[in-house]
């Protein structure tokens, strides 16, 4: 039989245990989100790019990009970079530049050198500090993505496929210079 003093030494222990638990779960915001529903909106939202409809764009981009999706990833750096509906911002737009360029499609990888070559030095170490957070936060491994570029046989154009390599949840985190904010 438990004692009153007793209870009470237990239910703060279980309080202590489960309260950092709580915390940790909040503070990640893990959402469960399924790869076909990831695809349709990166199509939905490049279609919106292309119509010069940004702001729509953004929105569904943004999450996409979130998701590891390397081309929402890449039209987010361009936004940063030009600052179409958003505040530009090179440092946000290299980021983003930099994590898309995990899979190796050239002329995303000539734009971030062209413009990374153009930063001092300074500029270059916190660009380097940017984009390896970003991909630590968006990158490939962390959604356990696999991604690989292919060519459409009837055209030059490049697609980018990505699959899970095992189905599991994903960490979500704040968006840095979101205008929805």
């Amino acid at each position: 039989m438990i004692t009153g003093n007793g209870l009470l030494k237990k239910i703060i222990l279980i309080a202590l245990i489960l309260i950092p638990a709580i915390n940790y779960a909040s503070e990640r915001k893990v959402k469960i989100k399924y790869l076909s529903s990831i695809e349709r909106d990166e199509r939905v939202g490049v279609r919106y790019y292309k119509r010069g409809e940004y702001k729509k764009a953004f929105k569904i981009l943004s999450e996409s990009a979130q998701w590891g999706m390397k081309q929402p990833q890449y039209l987010m750096a361009i936004m940063y970079l030009k600052g179409q509906y958003v505040k530009q911002s090179i440092a946000t737009g290299m980021a983003w530049l930099g994590v898309a360029t995990e899979i190796d499609i050239e002329d995303w990888k000539k734009t971030f050198d062209g413009i990374y070559n153009k930063l001092n030095e300074k500029q270059q170490a916190y660009i380097d500090k940017k984009v390896a957070l970003y991909i630590q936060l968006y990158g490939m491994k962390t959604h356990n993505l696999a991604c690989n570029k292919r060519q459409a046989l009837d055209s030059r154009k490049v697609r980018i496929h990505c699959e899970l390599r095992v189905d599991r949840v994903s960490p979500r985190y704040e968006l840095e210079n979101d205008p929805e904010k």
